[in-house]
């Protein structure tokens, strides 16, 4: 199992065949979700996000997570569909507070893993070794829209996320959560931070965004 951070426009070599087996894995997994939601799956969806933080098994997808870098300072980047299911009053907040955001996105775990009963689960690493990336930005906070049935957001939570108001996604019940660098924190039980330490390497990864 290893880990794998990607910035998708640059992806050269072994990278195009893993970011390809990643776009696949999201397609299959998302494409009947918004099918019965009414909504057509684009690939740009996909294409649009900077930076792809996966983990993988010899190249087939274990789970992973999107991300982009959006800076709240600069004309129009509050107006980007993004962060329509946002409220004003909590969008006004970020732009005073958190200029530099950090979008987790489209986190994503294959079925098999998702059934394979075990103590640490891919949902948590990926979800911590993705907020290890952010660690290592310049980003000022880090946030996601989490659906409330799946509990993504109480996963979120075991990292130091804070959950702020309840939004719907593609009709989804989701909730914002946030989260700020001095607010990270290891997740509780030792042996999946363990596991997450033992991925990133301890390693810092290089950001440019």
């Amino acid at each position: 199992m290893q880990l794998e951070k990607i910035l998708i426009a640059k992806a050269t070599g072994r990278e195009l065949e893993l970011v390809s087996n990643a776009y696949h894995l999201w397609f299959e997994t998302y494409q009947p979700i918004m099918k019965e939601a009414g909504v057509e799956l684009s690939p740009e969806s996909f294409h649009r996000s900077q930076y792809l933080t996966l983990i993988h098994n010899e190249g087939a997808p274990l789970s992973f997570s999107l991300s982009s870098f959006i800076h709240l300072g600069i004309d129009g980047a509050a107006n980007m569909r993004y962060f329509d299911p946002m409220s004003e009053t909590l969008m006004k907040r970020f732009k005073t507070d958190h200029p530099k955001v950090m979008t987790i996105e489209w986190v994503t775990v294959h079925p098999k893993e998702r059934e394979r009963f075990s103590k640490v689960r891919q949902s948590n690493l990926i979800m911590g070794c993705s907020f290890q990336v952010f660690k290592d930005s310049d980003a000022d906070v880090a946030m996601g829209f989490s659906r409330i049935d799946l509990g993504a957001d109480r996963i979120a939570e075991q990292f130091g996320c804070v959950g702020q108001e309840l939004t719907s996604l593609y009709g989804i019940d989701c909730r914002v959560m946030t989260i700020r660098k001095p607010d990270l924190k290891p997740h509780r039980l030792s042996v999946v931070q363990r596991a997450i330490d033992d991925l990133c390497g301890h390693r810092e990864f290089e950001i440019s965004a």
